[in-house]
């Protein structure tokens, strides 16, 4: 059973982004959380495409954080419907997984 989720979030804006990573680490919910910088999106809303620019996150987690992870995002995010998903983490550096499993647990 795979017990580390890698997580993909976006946020409105650098800042935003920021604020979001650092209470993840602080709050032990991540291990690391990585921004990748501005980038354009299309979505679906009000009936149409729109374009909109966005902050992207990763990071990798404990399985036990999801919904933790979740909730903290919605708090702090200025989007109604916050973009936070995981994928389970099969294989992978078996320390560096260690280390994210007892950064967060």
């Amino acid at each position: 059973m795979e017990r580390h989720d890698f997580f993909y979030i976006t946020a409105n804006s650098a800042a935003e982004a920021e604020k979001i990573a650092k209470a993840l680490v602080e709050e032990s919910l991540a291990a690391r959380v990585s921004i990748m910088g501005e980038s354009k999106s299309f979505c679906h809303a009000h009936g149409k495409a729109e374009a909109k620019t966005e902050v992207a996150m990763c990071g990798q987690t404990a399985r036990p954080n999801v919904d933790d992870i979740i909730a903290r995002v919605k708090e702090l995010s200025s989007t109604t419907h916050p973009c936070v998903i995981f994928f389970p983490i099969h294989n992978g550096n078996s320390e560096f997984l260690e280390w994210v499993y007892e950064s967060t647990v």
